[in-house]
């Protein structure tokens, strides 16, 4: 059912319960309180009742509308027959009976269809129930069959009950006796548990309710394993299945573009600013493209590939239940959608050993099955109410840790000589420090060296001199190949990579070789620096010990965002310990501007040739100051960066950080679910009932609001009053501030810093800042009222922006959400040697 809120026209689906959920996070509005002023007005149709509270807007919603939809006939409460414009408040009288234009009849008499639509409706928000509940890490299959064994009891004890009483008031008050024997019938119900017990009947529920989207289990062969007979208590061979899961792929895509929403984003993907690389189709790769070309809004996949050991790592099972993974999510969808877990949907799900044994030629086959069909010219026609969509789709990208791309990209791995899959760059070259460049793997290169392992059967010496193993079975795309696929992961490169041997070996330079400071000192302002609200949860580890400086490795046990933090807290960090002009340090501040053009969302062009000379120079400060330490093989993929942002647009889109979040997700289940029977059946299920849950609950939306805290004020209260009045609010209407706020996901706060402009250039035009003093949301719109920062100067010591506070009163504005140009907020950082704030970006804003 849909119904329309009375609040802002939104069209909302699944009837009440999408009604209240809408108003509880759009509008803040209690459901368990009276609605002052305007009261919870009905929305379907033409009709305008309004009630107090929304339980009663409920009844009426389920008296009224659902029993004329099911009968075929017309709302009785439709606008033409309101009559006397009263207050309908309260439709429904005690004991069942329900006034209508003066005349009196029972609920149920004479057809029994509102009794039929409460069944079917009870049933289904219990199989809604499950799939959330199969949607929650910690819930196991044992834990939901017993809440539903008890929600059974509950259920059938409340029911009986309630009939009961009903049942003993109807006979004290003379009720006629064929009325009683009517009502008796109406409150008896099958039990809408049945049937929903075991796992499997959960899942052909769910498939039938929920758009669940069943995986396929597909052979991959057979082995045989030894085991015990019960019976005769011996070992004995048994015959086993070997199998991959995979979860079709054009199911998948039509699941999303039901959504008219996400169908509107794709065919009207807005074109980045002239001279701005923003998205894939500013790079070249896209221009060039003969699939986009001809179909500019074809679906674009962002194919993701790892492994996860789902066991402890130091047990005795470890690699016998490491699984692997395919992922894949739409390019063409807005950035901060597909930040979202659920816009990562799992592909395909095996068992590591098995690619092992039977490669990923058998793996991706059904994948690969699909993606033909979807590169086809034909596509496939999806027929929608507003007409018939064309359903075409091809890889856009292929990402992953440099491991798991080499294994699909047929080539060695990252310890080979030929390291370098977009060039032939060789070990000797990087440990020379060499910044020349080599010939690239075009494809002419590629089929010359595919040529030169056939002639050469493959041997080990003639892999060792292309680099490669064999030919990758994605190259059977009819559209991608893997010579073209320009990408670095930038988290990786830079966060498990460049950054982590810089910190370390800066560290034990100042730490161990001058003695600047302490370990201890270190770890002390690690622990005791204030990093604010947002970076809080990012907080570096205070885990350093001389022992680890002076471990050969690289390695500095901090996870990803947290070592982000990290290296752009380190200069806040040694302030006052180390100079200013200390070499060391100035390394680690030419690695941040590096790092900002690369993290960057959008990157102008003319920036491509300013971060290639930084990269140049950051490799030879290295070499210089680290003369004995040899480069790592992600340093060299640093020097493709320019390449690879011309070619497939900012590589911030390619970030596995959110790909690595997904792949966590799954280790979590793993651990909780406990069954290693057969784990990628048991986890896939999981993985789509969260898909279920989230694609099938009709709240998708391309822009969320949703209000974490707030009140309702009058206009002339807020702080804002004259902006609002500016917009054509009056003083006497209610407006919603907030003191935090969630838009598409992105948390506000009061007291926050957004940044009112671009970067610039930081030598002429600082960037502006303004600090968040108050929150209004209108409708689906919010607005910040800020009080513009006085930007002093960059400060290159710790590479970041130097702020004064001011007043409202000196100098304010009013801003949408949607016009800031960057879509998060910061916090302030201190330098332990002054009180001035300081704004450090993860990035450049363009």
């Amino acid at each position: 059912m849909e119904l329309t809120c009375f609040m802002c026209s939104s069209q909302i689906q699944n009837g009440c319960d999408g009604l209240g959920r809408h108003l509880r996070r759009v509008h803040a509005v209690s459901l368990t309180e009276e609605l002052n002023g305007t009261g919870f007005i009905c929305g379907y149709g033409d009709c305008r009742l309004p009630f107090d509270f929304f339980f009663n807007l409920r009844r009426h919603i389920r008296d009224e509308h659902m029993t004329a939809a099911a009968s075929g006939q017309p709302s009785n409460n439709d606008a033409s027959n309101l009559g006397d414009g009263m207050d309908h408040g309260d439709p429904a009288p005690f004991m069942g009976v329900h006034v209508n234009n003066g005349e009196e009849h029972l609920i149920g008499h004479p057809n029994n269809n509102e009794n039929v639509e409460m069944e079917v409706d009870l049933r289904s928000e219990i199989i809604k129930m499950i799939c959330q509940f199969h949607a929650n890490p910690a819930m196991t299959g044992a834990m939901i069959s017993s809440i539903l064994d008890s929600y059974e009891k509950l259920l059938m004890t409340s029911n009986r009950i309630l009939r009961s009483r009903i049942l003993t008031e109807l006979r004290r008050n003379t009720v006629d006796n064929a009325v009683i024997t009517n009502i008796e019938q109406i409150l008896e119900f099958d039990n809408p548990v049945t049937g929903l017990k075991s796992y499997d009947q959960q899942i052909n529920a769910m498939v039938e309710n929920c758009g669940y989207i069943e995986p396929i289990e597909f052979l991959l062969g057979d082995r045989f394993d030894m085991v015990l007979n019960r019976k005769t208590q011996r070992l004995e061979p048994k015959l086993v299945n070997e199998t991959a899961q995979y979860v079709p792929t054009i199911p998948i895509l039509k699941m999303v573009l039901a959504n008219k929403e996400i169908r509107n984003a794709i065919d009207n993907e807005e074109p980045s600013l002239p001279g701005m690389l923003s998205s894939f189709r500013d790079g070249t790769c896209y221009k060039n493209h003969p699939f986009f070309k001809k179909y500019p809004n074809a679906i674009r996949l962002r194919i993701y590939y790892d492994e996860a050991e789902i066991v402890g790592p130091l047990g005795s099972r470890t690699g016998i239940h490491k699984l692997g993974a395919f992922y894949f999510e739409i390019g063409n969808l807005p950035q901060h959608m597909n930040s979202q877990l659920s816009s990562i949907h799992i592909s395909t799900l095996f068992c590591s050993v098995d690619v092992k044994k039977y490669g990923f030629e058998k793996v991706l086959a059904p994948f690969m099955s699909d993606l033909a069909i979807l590169e086809s010219d034909e596509g496939i026609p999806l027929h929608f109410e507003d007409g018939i969509y064309t359903l075409r789709a091809s890889i856009e990208t292929f990402c992953g840790d440099g491991l798991a791309v080499h294994e699909i990209f047929g080539l060695l791995g990252p310890s080979a000589n030929l390291f370098c899959r977009l060039c032939l760059y060789d070990r000797d070259a990087l440990h020379r420090g060499s910044q020349e460049e080599f010939e690239r793997r075009t494809e002419a290169v590629y089929e010359q060296q595919l040529q030169y392992l056939r002639d050469n059967n493959y041997s080990d010496a003639s892999k060792t001199a292309t680099g490669m193993r064999e030919r990758p079975f994605l190259n059977e795309s009819r559209y991608f190949k893997t010579y073209s696929n320009k990408v670095f992961d930038i988290m990786h490169d830079y966060l498990h990579g460049n950054c982590q041997i810089v910190v370390k070996l800066v560290l034990h330079r100042w730490i161990i070789v001058d003695n600047r400071f302490k370990v201890d000192f270190l770890n002390e302002a690690i622990s005791h620096f204030n990093y604010g609200y947002f970076e809080n949860k990012n907080k570096p580890s205070a885990n350093f010990t001389r022992s680890i400086l002076n471990d050969i490795k690289h390695a500095t046990n901090q996870k990803a965002c947290q070592m982000w933090c990290l290296i752009r807290v380190l200069p806040f960090l040694v302030c006052g310990k180390v100079p200013e002009d200390d070499e060391y340090l100035q390394m680690v501040l030419l690695l941040l501007e590096i790092m900002e053009i690369k993290f960057a969302t959008s990157v102008p062009v003319n920036h491509l040739s300013l971060l290639d000379e930084l990269y140049k120079d950051f490799l030879s400060m290295f070499s210089r100051l680290f003369p004995d330490v040899a480069p790592i093989n992600k340093m060299h993929h640093g020097s493709h960066g320019p390449e690879c942002i011309e070619w497939s647009g900012p590589l911030s889109l390619y970030n596995c950080i959110r790909f690595e979040a997904k792949h966590a997700e799954l280790k979590l289940r793993a651990q909780n679910v406990h069954n290693f029977k057969n784990p990628p059946k048991t986890l896939i299920r999981v993985s789509q009932s969260v898909q279920c849950s989230r694609w099938n609950s009709g709240d998708v939306k391309i822009n969320r609001v949703e209000v974490i805290s707030g009140k309702k004020m009058f206009t002339c209260h807020t702080k804002s009053r004259q902006y609002l009045l500016d917009l054509g609010l009056s003083d006497d209407e209610q407006v919603m501030t907030a003191k935090s706020v969630k838009v598409n996901g992105i948390e506000y706060r009061v007291k926050a810093f957004i940044a009112l402009s671009q970067s610039g250039d930081r030598f002429e035009n600082l960037m502006t800042f303004g600090e968040i003093r108050e929150i209004i949301v209108l409708e689906n719109r919010v607005f910040f009222l800020s009080s513009i920062c006085t930007t002093v100067h960059f400060d290159h010591s710790v590479h970041a922006y130097c702020v004064e506070l001011n007043d409202l009163d000196h100098s304010a504005t009013f801003t949408d959400a949607s016009s800031l140009p960057f879509h998060k907020p910061f916090c302030y950082w201190l330098k332990p040697t002054s009180n001035a704030l300081y704004i450090s970006l993860r990035h450049l804003i363009f």
